[in-house]
């Protein structure tokens, strides 16, 4: 998808087809999304390594816990407290 969307500009005009026909522009919007995707798939991968070690840390004896729960770190609607939100 992404060598796709990199390398058809190039073949549009002897296709006949303009750059920003509807479909050219809806496969480039689908690859970059699919490039966030995979990207933060990998980042949630690594960020869950790190929370088993610190599992597995605490589990053996060791200790890196808070005595304070997480804080909140965003305000919600109201002035209500809540996450952060995912990005959608």
């Amino acid at each position: 998808m992404i060598t796709f969307r990199d390398n058809i500009a190039g073949e549009l005009a002897a296709l006949g087809i303009l750059a920003t026909d509807p479909d050219i522009l809806q496969q480039a919007l689908d690859a970059t999304r699919f490039r966030v995707v995979v990207d933060f798939n990998g980042t949630m991968q690594q960020a869950a390594m790190g929370w088993t070690a610190v599992k597995n840390f605490e589990r053996d004896g060791g200790s890196l816990a808070s005595p304070f729960p997480p804080s909140r770190i965003c305000s919600g609607r109201s002035g209500q407290s809540g996450w952060l939100p995912i990005p959608g």
